[in-house]
């Protein structure tokens, strides 16, 4: 086993991102989008993808340094206008059926102490920067995947109690096992791993449930489930036939609601962190799929702020199921990031959609998708919901009911 942060595990780190979760092909072109802070695995891994033939490489660095002196100086009519070269190199890539990669590491909460206002700006201009690329990744057009890397800023954020140095290692700890590399082979370790989500994906999609019903702390949800929908995994085939995993680490199953069909409220069981801002813990009211009330614990505004993105902003478009045994959640840390925090527990998510997890929907248009509650616009943010007293109940299109999750854990026929 490598010795955490040196040039091996680095480079294993780098070959799990490229193999299991891009799953870059000879000669394909891949588009990075890299937080600064991250650069290490970033250099890694273009010198990785070189040497397993790759086309041309393209990275584009996220500066938060940079992003925050502009949400907090920049005159507000500049923040109406998003920057193009994001949006140029994702039709580009697009185009040529490159692969796209995600690398997490800047500070989450690095737009703290800038004023609502100018915090809510600054994310709705970094929302629509990366619409283009949004919308690639959520209709599976190219093979893509986002990870993180355990940077300096992210784990001072995570462990504020510890010196930097131990921070960092303590927060790669964690990530050495969630991304399996703590096994002889990780390689395998992650095709074992996703050939167990997808049996748990086709055991869901065999009883063809009308609703989910949740019930725990501060959540009784009934939310509805799209037509023809599909449960899925992180795995996905994307529309120039390769597969690859989206998200590393990754324990989850999940698919679509309908929009129009959503009553009850729920509250979530770990923080919010979104555009830079720490909400904390949040709670909505839901009518008729529409979220009509929400609380935060702090920065109320932001929260607003990204309800009110667009009209679609308030509706739901994905619900996911995640046991309280999965390995991040044994890590008992908020890691103040989406893509492993959500991974702690069951998560549903407000805004657009995942037109992959409904039959016949990737030739609707959007119009035709958001008729079918497959519900379409400029947002995805997850949260947690998750935590060892929620149960799940299946409710089927007779009225009947099949227990799925109680206590956060599989349940049942559903438990092996």
């Amino acid at each position: 086993m490598s010795e955490i942060f040196s040039s091996d595990w680095i480079r294993d780190y780098a070959r799990i991102v490229l193999n299991i979760g891009v799953n870059l092909q000879k000669e394909q072109m891949l588009f990075i989008d890299c937080d600064l802070a991250a650069r290490e695995l970033c250099l890694a891994i273009v010198e990785e993808a070189y040497m397993m033939g790759s086309g041309t490489v393209t990275v584009i660095y996220d500066d938060q340094d940079l992003f925050k002196s502009k949400a907090g100086l920049a005159p507000g009519e500049v923040l109406e206008f998003p920057e193009l070269a994001f949006r140029e190199a994702a039709v580009r890539i697009a185009k040529k059926n490159g692969a796209v990669l995600k690398i997490i590491g800047n500070d989450p909460e690095n737009l703290s102490g800038l004023d609502s206002d100018r915090k809510a700006a600054a994310m709705d201009c970094w929302q629509k920067e990366r619409s283009v690329m949004r919308d690639i990744v959520m209709n599976d057009v190219v093979n893509w995947n986002a990870t993180v890397y355990p940077t300096e800023e992210m784990a001072a954020s995570i462990f504020p109690g510890l010196p930097p140095g131990e921070a960092r290692k303590e927060f790669a700890s964690h990530l050495h096992r969630m991304m399996r590399l703590d096994h002889p082979d990780p390689v395998d370790a992650w095709h074992r791993h996703v050939a167990a989500l997808r049996r748990r994906t086709e055991q869901l999609n065999s009883f063809c449930f009308h609703a989910l019903e949740y019930r725990g702390p501060g959540t009784e949800l009934t939310i509805g489930l799209a037509d023809n929908h599909v449960w899925t995994s992180a795995e996905m085939q994307a529309r120039n036939g390769v597969f690859a995993v989206a998200n590393l680490p990754t324990e989850e199953v999940f698919t679509t609601p309908d929009c129009r069909r959503a009553d009850g409220r729920v509250r979530s069981s770990r923080p919010l962190i979104a555009g830079g801002t720490n909400v904390g813990l949040v709670s909505f009211e839901i009518r008729h799929g529409r979220i009509v009330s929400e609380t935060a614990e702090h920065d109320a505004d932001v929260l607003c702020s990204m309800l009110d993105l667009d009209e679609r902003s308030r509706y739901l478009g994905e619900v996911a199921l995640v046991p309280e045994n999965s390995p991040v959640a044994q890590a008992d840390t908020v890691f103040k990031s989406t893509l492993i925090d959500e991974n702690a527990g069951c998560h549903i998510a407000f805004g657009s959609a995942y037109s992959v997890t409904v039959k016949g929907a990737e030739g609707m248009t959007a119009d035709e998708r958001q008729e079918a509650g497959i519900n379409q616009g400029n947002l995805h943010q997850d949260f947690v919901i998750g935590s060892p007293e929620l149960d799940v109940t299946g409710i089927l299109p007779d009225g009947g009911t099949v227990p799925v999750m109680r206590k956060g854990l599989w349940y049942g026929e559903f438990a092996w």
